[in-house]
């Protein structure tokens, strides 16, 4: 990690540190910990097995792993040798392994043990080294090493120290930045290569520079606190979980790691280890509101929560802190991976409603017009740009995406609708693809999602536009209820006819789902819905009769046209 002359890097700091044996990491199943110092010694020794095989400033290696307690020094070391990493799903099936070596092919690659043989194929069989990690009592798998054995002989060195030294960056110092050995960094080498959200078309990979890094680092004091202890839910393959779970390392937090998900099992570990600080999605916070299993008084503990990634419904935010028996501040966020982590966000109680909150310091951001590419005046709502020191290089061998998303004058275009206002604060719409187009009317999925989450028998919706003979596009509500054996679709146009215009109706029909189909960090898969063909969809009684297979559902007074597909 690059360290400025007048700021030494926050990880180095970290690493240098001597005989602190306190705990900084803790696995929420097997208990087992971690400190300062065993994240330190094994980080050197990592870094020098790199070099020791020729891996370092230049290379990239892969890292293969779920929210392991092992994940921060094997991402430290990678850093430490100069070399860039590369994170892959630890779910990915063969299929997406593939793809994603064929974008960024690694020398070396880490993976925790029982993958290999699942995933074994040519593409796997070419990288030079292959290291497997976990307390899983299995052996090796052919062609590999366990990381163990791997670093069983190496002993911590000087090198270790030296390549944490400032180095120059000044360009005229060519003599200088020629004598930088291979495991020196500087602002603008790669440090991180990140999976795109892929939730249309094959994911893209972003370039994210020790620059970037740093700079997110450097607000580490106002997502975390020296006394916190941090749940680490989010995955650390995505931005928001990984830049979370560094911020803990070097605030001094204690981040308890969490490596699969129950919402049950959730819970209970907030309680056990007596949790501070939440950082979610939104799904999860409704989920916590609206469960009837959850004693609040078993979360005594909590004091922040941080809920970004997707939209976010304000009232039950509101709701959800007056059920806590302390004062708990939740907090909004808006963050992108192009642009490193969250660039918006403000507490729900101190901002205007619809508000995210204030950008960043150091960022800029503006809004434009989606077609023209003119910037517009305060108010008015258009794709949102963000421009500094945390927009990432670009899209790896991808320079058409990076010409298209990565404009001139350093601004990213995030593909998100949104607005400022006189004050600089920020508003999210939608994302421009998600918008549905209905006669000449714009229609936000997200206005209306935020609606039926508000409805006390829904437990999560999500809208998309389908094509319609006349009105071009129409919505669709996936809804998940809170007890299928009492929700009424026609109570929910209903509520749905209080709460919107007529043009923002559910004309395309609610569908009743178990669950909704998500990505790894917690955002529904549209993709998906939008190819998905349901059995029943349930219409209004006035605007369904759209089909002579129509049959009408009696419940009460209540009458709902229902369409069986085939």
């Amino acid at each position: 990690m690059y360290i400025n002359k007048s700021e030494r890097s926050d990880v180095s700091v970290v690493l240098h540190l001597r005989g602190l044996d306190r705990t900084t990491n803790v696995d929420a199943e097997t208990h087992r910990r971690i400190s300062f110092d065993d994240i330190k010694c094994k980080c050197a020794k990592l870094a020098k097995w790199f070099r020791s095989h020729n891996l370092g400033k230049g290379s990239t290696v892969g890292l293969m792993s779920s929210n392991n307690i092992d994940f921060i020094w094997i991402l430290l070391g990678v850093w430490t040798s100069g070399a860039a990493c590369r994170l892959i799903c630890p779910k990915s099936t063969l299929y997406e392994l593939i793809h994603a070596l064929d974008i960024t092919p690694v020398e070396c690659l880490l993976m925790q043990k029982g993958k290999l043989k699942r995933l074994a194929c040519p593409k796997i069989s070419a990288v030079k080294y292959v290291l497997e990690f976990g307390e899983e009592k299995t052996h090796c798998s052919d062609g590999a090493i366990t990381l163990e054995d791997a670093l069983k002989d190496l002993k911590e060195d000087d090198h270790f120290d030296q390549s944490l030294q400032v180095k120059p960056t000044v360009q005229n110092e060519t003599q200088n930045v020629a004598a930088r050995d291979k495991s020196s960094n500087i602002p603008d080498d790669i440090a991180l290569i990140l999976t795109s959200s892929g939730t249309t078309g094959l994911p893209k990979c972003v370039m994210l520079t020790h620059g970037n890094i740093i700079t997110a680092l450097k607000k580490r004091h106002l997502f975390v606190e020296k006394s916190a202890v941090a749940l680490g839910l989010m995955p650390f393959r995505h931005a928001y979980g990984l830049i979370t779970m560094v911020m803990c390392l070097c605030e001094g937090a204690v981040l308890v790691n969490m490596t699969s998900f129950s919402f049950l099992r959730w819970i209970n570990i907030i309680k056990e280890f007596s949790v501070s600080h939440l950082h979610i999605v939104p799904s999860l916070s409704l989920s916590l509101l609206k469960s009837d299993i959850v004693n609040f008084e078993d979360l005594r503990s909590v004091r922040q929560i941080w809920v970004a990634a997707a939209p976010i419904c304000e009232e039950a935010h509101e709701k959800l802190k007056k059920k806590f028996h302390q004062p708990v501040r939740i907090y909004k966020a808006y963050g992108l991976t192009e642009a490193t982590f969250i660039v918006a966000f403000g507490e729900f109680e101190r901002q205007k409603p619809g508000c995210i909150g204030k950008i960043v310091e150091t960022m800029q951001c503006k809004i434009i017009d989606k077609d023209s590419g003119d910037d517009l005046p305060i108010n008015k709502v258009g794709e949102v740009c963000f421009k500094g020191p945390m927009v990432a290089k670009g899209y790896v061998n991808d320079p058409e995406a990076t010409a298209e998303i990565f404009c001139s004058g350093g601004w990213v275009r995030s593909g998100d609708l949104g607005s400022l206002d006189e004050a600089g604060c920020f508003y999210y719409v939608d994302r421009m693809k998600n918008i549905i187009k209905y006669q000449g009317q714009q229609i936000s999925p997200c206005e209306l999602e935020t609606v039926l989450i508000s409805h006390p028998d829904v437990k999560e919706a999500a809208v998309i536009g389908v094509p319609h003979e006349i009105f071009g596009e129409v919505p669709r509500a996936f809804i998940v209820p809170l007890d299928h054996s009492k929700v009424i679709a026609q109570d929910i146009h209903d509520y749905m006819k209080e709460m919107v215009a007529p043009f923002k109706q559910l004309i395309g029909g609610i569908v009743f789902l178990t669950e909704l189909p998500k990505t790894g960090l917690g955002k529904v898969k549209r993709s998906t819905l939008l190819n998905f063909e349901p059995k029943t969809v349930f219409y209004d009684e006035i605007r369904g009769k759209i089909s002579v297979h129509s049959h009408t559902l009696e419940s009460g007074e209540n009458r709902t046209e229902a369409v069986t597909t085939k």
